[in-house]
């Protein structure tokens, strides 16, 4: 577990990011640990966290500026000061921080104290607009240049919505909540019973069990109602998966590669727990905190953990319904989770449609006749969402959607693609499948 060397904002920020990229381990993740562990960081926690993310979303920016305005190398210095540079940098342009403060790190890091005005005022768009697309939008939304190129070949080819969809794909993401309907009747009592904690929230005109938060975000894990599991935070592309099962009445789910179970308990409330669950994970660790997540949501009675690999289950023929949502590149989770984009690389789509192919392959094999299949990641490439489905169509039938919401799927029609600029989501994409 990391230990902090100093409870100072940036020094303290600037460890946690070095970490976070060496270790590809969750920037909430480490920030959630460690304000348990100590009270500095647990009374700071809204502004340390809200700092991090914004330099995760704009580091690229930000080297850029550093780069022209003071003609210093960030990827020349070591981890710790090239994060806690990315930190003053992103201060000195954006918060209103004491300029003593800013130019004693300033100084620490060998930089002379007039760059603070330097950086202050550097005017970036001069640059930026003698640019091509594909440059200029890697560089002022800070996503890597490869993912906007591949964006711009293979999925938007209008300049004008590719610019909106970098911009909402770099962006934090809306804020949907998915009332548990195993402890609270409707969507409807759960929006009154938050206003009682000045959290306002209005209903989704498509998904009936959802809702978009509008205020009161920071009090949404912190009041009665979602310690009781009245509600748990999803957002509403992944809520198309549970939703599309056709779940009728009694029969046998399948969730693989299921943890931290939030599709799994989505089923559960639908079917107010008259459907078996079995929500399978190789991973231990991921399966204990979906343990909690089953208790605290009140799904004891009908989800099932078993530790196992989705490759070598012989109980599949069992299922009536199979949800399959493996790992993936995560490419449309750039705004929620911006450290992705310190360690994704393109050969990744490779390596993760191969397994994502063995996956459903296997799972549509042992299927029986009849039973459902639906597939969903949660990013944005052609070679882990349409590839993967075309690789089974000669066993499945793709059908219709029974809740629709997004762009029809690239050459597959009756699969679903989201788009954060489009449908105020994360990138996602379902495909509802039929075994033959």
């Amino acid at each position: 577990m990391l230990k902090p060397i100093s409870f100072n904002a940036e020094e303290l920020l600037a460890q946690v990011l070095c970490f976070v990229e060496r270790s590809m381990e969750p920037y909430r993740g480490i920030m959630d640990q460690l304000s348990k562990r100590y009270r500095p960081i647990r009374d700071a926690y809204p502004m340390l966290m809200a700092l991090g993310l914004s330099v995760l979303r704009n580091y690229i920016l930000l080297d850029f500026i550093t780069e022209n305005a003071c003609g210093v190398k960030v990827s020349e210095l070591d981890c710790f000061s090239k994060w806690l540079l990315r930190i003053v940098v992103y201060e000195i342009r954006y918060r209103d921080i004491s300029r003593d403060r800013v130019e004693r790190y300033l100084r620490k890091l060998g930089l002379r104290s007039e760059c603070y005005s330097i950086l202050r005022y550097y005017d970036v768009e001069p640059l930026l607009r003698r640019m091509n697309i594909v440059d200029e939008l890697s560089i002022r939304y800070s996503i890597p240049r490869w993912i906007v190129d591949y964006a711009y070949r293979k999925l938007i080819r209008d300049e004008y919505e590719l610019r909106w969809f970098i911009r909402d794909l770099s962006g934090p993401q809306p804020t949907w909540i998915r009332v548990n309907l195993l402890k609270i009747n409707n969507r409807s009592t759960l929006k009154h019973k938050l206003r009682e904690y000045y959290i306002f929230a209005y209903e989704d005109p498509i998904i009936p069990d959802v809702l978009l938060v509008e205020e009161g975000k920071d009090r949404l894990t912190r009041n009665p109602l979602y310690e009781q599991g009245y509600y748990m935070l999803q957002n509403r592309a992944s809520t198309l998966v549970a939703h599309n099962l056709g779940l009728r009445g009694r029969g046998i789910v399948f969730d693989l590669c299921s943890a931290p179970g939030g599709k799994a308990l989505h089923a559960a409330s639908l079917t107010r727990c008259k459907t078996h669950i079995v929500a399978l994970d190789i991973s231990a660790r991921r399966l204990r905190i979906e343990q909690e997540m089953i208790k605290w949501q009140g799904a004891e009675n009908c989800i099932s953990i078993v530790q196992g690999d989705v490759l070598h289950q012989p109980l599949l023929g069992k299922a009536d319904y199979i949800i399959l949502d493996p790992d993936c590149t995560s490419l449309g989770r750039l705004g929620h989770t911006p450290e992705i984009r310190l360690w994704v690389k393109p050969q990744d789509v490779k390596r993760m449609s191969r397994l994502q192919r063995r996956l459903l392959q296997k799972a549509v094999e042992n299927a029986k006749p009849g039973s459902r299949i639906v597939y969903s990641t949660c990013t944005i490439t052609l070679e882990e969402n349409e590839k993967v489905v075309e690789s089974v169509l000669d066993k499945v039938e793709i059908l219709e959607p029974e809740l629709k919401l997004g762009d029809p799927g690239i050459g597959l029609e009756r699969t679903l693609r989201l788009y954060p600029h489009k449908h105020k989501s994360l990138g996602f994409y379902v495909s509802i499948l039929e075994r033959i």
